[in-house]
């Protein structure tokens, strides 16, 4: 019986799943190349330093391999940081109905190709997971038709 009586009450539990805030930080550059058998963070994205956001800035390559590469990188360096969100998450339930949503309205990553809606796009399903569905399925439009096309 004592073990029942400690804790929080459901309601205070239910509350504390049910707030959510969307306070993250953007990812950030944390990948190099190689540059003579070194590796060189400027050699690969020279214009976003290392340690700052990516998420802003105009993607650039001199040829359709190098910018093929930032690509790959910088969709890593997201998938890095939607993980850590998740393992790392606040005791609410919004990564968790972020995963959920990004499930069951499915994109593909590699697919679509571009970093900064792939980045959007999880911050609509983080900011309207625990919203309207008609309005989330709505505002999801246009990542959808890119991901159709």
């Amino acid at each position: 019986m004592s073990r029942t009586s400690k804790g929080r009450a459901w309601s205070q539990v239910v509350d504390a799943l049910l707030t959510v805030t969307n306070d993250t930080t953007p990812p950030t550059k944390a990948y190099w190349a190689l540059n003579g058998g070194n590796p060189d963070p400027n050699a690969l994205d020279p214009q976003v330093a290392f340690g700052q956001t990516w998420v802003d800035t105009i993607r650039y390559g001199a040829n359709d391999t190098e910018l093929t590469e930032l690509t790959g990188a910088r969709l890593e360096s997201f998938l890095w940081w939607r993980t850590g969100l998740m393992v790392e998450q606040q005791r609410n339930i919004r990564e968790r109905m972020t995963l959920f949503w990004h499930n069951h309205l499915p994109t593909e990553f590699g697919a679509i190709f571009n970093p900064r809606l792939t980045y959007v796009y999880d911050q609509l399903l983080r900011t309207q997971c625990l919203g309207n569905f008609r309005q989330l399925v709505h505002a999801s439009r246009p990542t959808a038709r890119c991901w159709c096309t």
